[in-house]
């Protein structure tokens, strides 16, 4: 059979038929349902029931942390004891040379055209900026550069984490940005297929820190602001902040002090995990 040459636009023919070609389906994406909102106890269960399994891993932490703080050996009755500097000032020795590191952000632009290295020049200055602002943040706050608190957590602890988004101040409305290491020790995580699903962070504050930040806490545990400034150095109330793929929430006395909100890095968890080994995951 010949082809007499015509066929509709956009159809394809073959040499031997003036029929067009059938047309593979288009798959259809489907949307991912959302994430359900846990509930305060089921987060305050499930970070429980983490901590109960990487139990053997935060009893070693913290017999780093006395070798760090050069905690009293005691060789037994009968023995003479002597406590080595070793640990401390290897830990200082390493801490230093990482945390003094210059922290570099370049992106390639050598055989970029002219306009293309202008912009990628300004986002090198404007990360650069960011850094820069979240500094002076935790400076504020009485905390070192995040370079130093890094460095301190990854040689002390073993590993790294913290939580890395934008946050828009709901009294002044302003926008900044917040990359904050956490602790380890006090940090639950649950890995999927493709990262991080959630993570906690537990901390300790007082009244007067959660109203200062939050506006309110619940009735139940509400005090007097000023009683609260002058009791500010006792243990405080157990804090939760938890984020997922979607949203972020905080518990205080297993009630939301911040409900359920969106983030601003809605399908990834807008934090970081990581180890300092380098053998892969062994179970």
């Amino acid at each position: 059979m010949q082809s007499n040459g015509y066929h509709e636009p956009g159809q394809a023919t073959t040499a031997m038929s003036p029929y067009p070609a059938p047309q593979a389906p288009v798959p259809q994406i489907q949307p991912r349902p959302p994430i359900p909102i846990p509930t305060p106890d089921q987060i305050i269960a499930l970070v429980d029931a983490q901590e109960r399994y990487l139990g053997p891993l935060l009893l070693r932490m913290e017999s780093d942390w006395s070798l760090k703080t050069l905690a009293e050996f005691d060789a037994g009755e009968g023995y003479r004891s002597y406590t080595s500097n070793e640990p401390m000032t290897y830990f200082d020795k390493l801490t230093s040379e990482i945390a003094s590191g210059k922290l570099d952000i370049s992106l390639p632009t050598k055989r970029a055209q002219r306009t293309k290295r202008a912009k990628e020049s300004a986002a090198e200055r404007f990360f650069i900026g960011l850094f820069g602002s979240n500094d002076e943040r935790l400076l504020l706050l009485g905390e070192p550069p995040l370079l130093s608190s890094l460095a301190g957590f990854t040689n002390l602890r073993g590993s790294y984490c913290g939580r890395s988004l934008f946050i828009k101040d709901p009294q002044t409305g302003e926008t900044y940005v917040d990359i904050t290491a956490w602790d380890p020790l006090h940090v639950t995580w649950g890995i999927g297929a493709k990262g991080l699903k959630w993570i906690c962070h537990k901390s300790n504050k007082t009244r007067a820190q959660l109203i200062d930040e939050y506006g309110s806490i619940p009735g139940e545990i509400e005090g007097n602001y000023w009683d609260d400034q002058v009791a500010s150095d006792g243990p405080g109330l157990t804090v939760y902040d938890w984020y997922d793929e979607e949203n972020n929430m905080v518990i205080v006395g297993g009630k939301f002090i911040k409900p359920p909100e969106r983030h601003t890095t809605v399908g990834r968890v807008p934090a970081f995990f990581g180890s300092v080994s380098y053998l892969p995951l062994i179970q």
